[in-house]
């Protein structure tokens, strides 16, 4: 009885262990979509804005594009990034669509580490800032 109590045991520590270890990104679905106006802008122009910020933002190893697809007015993106030192990873996708006149995007696909344990509202928010100060903003010359 009692290697039979320890037995059991050992496979319940075994299992612990094994689920733990697959849980490595925890899925999240985030609801994060927006359609911004822009007045007197072309949707070319609107996409070149986003492709700037993209190419000066996610350019190093703490945020980087992972795949990059779309013509004309779609832009659909896989992105990757790093937060806390390294130590959090956050991958989703961001799809953007242009209109003269307007964009829209959507966040979607949103994995992150089990260590993350801030809000992901707050990490959505802050991206879609960063989007919105960029499809105001003119490219530089």
């Amino acid at each position: 009885m009692k290697k039979f109590v320890i037995l059991l045991a050992v496979i319940f520590m075994i299992g612990t262990t094994i689920n733990a270890f697959s849980q490595k990104k925890a899925a999240v679905k985030p609801d994060f979509e927006k359609t911004m106006k822009v007045k007197d802008v072309k949707s070319d122009e609107l996409r070149d804005r986003a492709e700037y910020w993209l190419k000066s933002f996610y350019t190093n190893d703490d945020n980087l594009i992972v795949q990059k697809e779309g013509k004309g007015g779609n832009l659909n993106l896989k992105l990757s990034s790093k937060l806390a030192g390294n130590t959090v990873k956050v991958e989703y996708t961001i799809g953007f669509s242009f209109r003269d006149g307007e964009y829209s995007y959507k966040i979607t696909s949103l994995t992150k580490s089990p260590e993350y344990s801030a809000d992901i509202q707050e990490f959505l928010k802050t991206i879609s800032q960063r989007i919105e100060r960029m499809m105001v903003s003119n490219i530089p010359k």
